[in-house]
């Protein structure tokens, strides 16, 4: 005789629990970095290449007596022989690679003096070189009065629209002198503490919308709302890599799962499910990051990213959460050399309630059928004695409660009904939520009798049968008997 235990119910019933999701946004602007070698002379001109390119006795040289600040400056000066003209430079290349597009701020101070007699030129240049073309960036030709040094004055400029293509580039001080035709006089310059402030091309994440009002467990393809937006600041930056991370008190890494990342070009952000997907789905790690991997190239037109998950149904009531991008300076990853901003976190303003929807829901553990065998006319056997007894588990995020109900035995010409003795073409069919203790009787083919309540999330329950088989019985075929088990939330 053969039974089988054939079919599992599933009902949902509904419960609730929200929580709260606030956002908090801020900006951090890149750090400009000097990327000048000694711009302020202490201690002498390394980095820096000195050089006379004419002047009978001119020189360029170090100058540990006067400076603005520290202990040096560089100075050109001619010979004091009378109507003697020199040209110097003071160059140094470069070590950082500077990108095309990048903001490019010149400071530093300068000074100048026609000794004893008014000179004839005492011009100051500063200079941009980039391959072969030399840029002048900032210059002054006044002529000082004869006599005393001026005094330190400090020139300033963007110099960014000469840095149109990605190189390398050098910096020089340029000095065109020339002193009295008829004196005995030095005409000279001084320039100290140089710097070259360099803002690479940046893209700056941002936020804009609100999240969702609310969200339930058990959702797929749930959007949590609003969008975190991109953008450079100039041209086009590749964003290699995304990392979100999951702040609240809920455990990502356990409870939400497929996390996808879509993105649009667009004004506007509007999610509707036609975006392309950035990366591959994933999930959250440990750390509660989970990160996103592709080259996509920002432009200045805004490009809008949409968060969407799987909600575990199993989520903890009334647990947070919150997506944010904590510090977009590292976890948004650019090309070599660009800037990713602000350093400070970004995440989407507004608050979720979340829904917490029960789940109820059974499968078996064990094979679902059960072989009674060749058994003699009256007699009887349970699931205990043959080492067959069946387990159920429940995958609900509630109490549930389960029934049990049993169908006729079928199979053959004649079949046998349930009874509460064993008689002609007459069967006992019982059923056992503990091992035996107790045993409840089928009295009525498909009809549900109560089998445990308060069955707890994950738990299994052993099922054991009983069978006591007619004492006459018409035919001899094989019979099949279907039990089946109801699960439903418990009140």
């Amino acid at each position: 005789m053969l039974v089988t235990i054939k079919r599992i119910l599933f009902l949902p019933n509904t419960i609730f629990f929200s929580f709260l999701l606030l956002f908090l946004i801020s900006f951090t602007p890149i750090l400009a970095a000097d990327v000048l070698t000694n711009g302020v002379f202490n201690g002498g001109t390394t980095g820096w290449t000195l050089s006379v390119v004419s002047g009978v006795a001119a020189s360029n040289v170090y100058d540990s007596s006067i400076y603005h600040n520290g202990a040096g400056s560089v100075s050109a000066y001619t010979s004091t022989t009378k109507n003697r003209p020199a040209i110097t430079t003071t160059t140094q290349t470069i070590s950082t690679t500077i990108i095309a597009g990048s903001t490019v701020n010149l400071d530093f101070w300068w000074s100048k003096q026609c000794e004893t007699a008014s000179c004839q030129i005492n011009t100051l240049e500063i200079r941009i070189i980039e391959g072969v073309n030399t840029y002048t960036v900032w210059s002054d030709t006044s002529i000082p009065a004869a006599g005393a040094r001026t005094a330190w004055a400090q020139g300033t400029g963007d110099i960014s629209s000469y840095f149109t293509v990605t190189g390398t580039y050098s910096i020089q001080i340029y000095s065109s002198i020339s002193n009295n035709r008829t004196a005995v006089s030095r005409a000279i310059t001084w320039v100290d503490d140089i710097t070259l402030d360099v803002i690479p091309p940046s893209v700056t994440t941002a936020t804009t919308g609100t999240q969702v009002s609310t969200v339930n467990t058990g959702e797929t393809g749930k959007y949590i709302g609003g969008a975190f937006t991109m953008a450079s600041n100039t041209g086009t930056i590749n964003v290699n890599s995304i990392q979100i991370s999951e702040a609240g008190t809920l455990n990502a890494n356990t409870y939400l799962h497929n996390v996808k990342l879509f993105y649009e070009t667009a004004g506007t952000c509007t999610y509707d499910g036609t975006e392309t997907q950035y990366g591959t789905t994933t999930s959250f790690s440990s750390s509660e990051d989970a990160t996103f991997s592709a080259t996509l190239g920002i432009t200045t037109s805004q490009v809008c990213f949409y968060v969407v998950f799987d909600i575990d149904q199993n989520a903890t009531a009334d647990a947070g959460i919150e997506i944010e991008i904590t510090n977009p300076s590292t976890d948004v990853t650019v090309d070599s050399g660009y800037g990713s901003s602000p350093g400070t976190t970004v995440a989407i303003s507004g608050s979720t309630t979340v829904t917490a929807v029960a789940s109820v829901s059974i499968t078996l553990t064990t094979d679902g059928s059960v072989n009674w065998g060749v058994m003699e006319a009256g007699s009887t056997k349970s699931t205990i004695n043959i080492s067959d007894t069946e387990v159920v588990q429940s995958n609900s995020n509630v109490n549930i409660d389960l029934d049990i109900k049993s169908s006729n035995a079928t199979g053959g010409s004649v079949n046998w009904t349930l009874g509460a003795t064993p008689d002609s073409d007459v069967f006992v069919y019982e059923h056992s939520s503990n091992s035996g203790s107790v045993w409840n009787t089928f009295l009525l083919a498909d009809s549900y009798y109560t089998f445990v309540t308060g069955m707890t999330p994950s738990s299994t329950q052993n099922i054991d049968l009983r069978i006591t088989v007619p004492n006459i019985s018409s035919e001899y075929d094989q019979k099949t008997i279907t039990i089946t088990i109801l699960a439903t939330q418990s009140s």
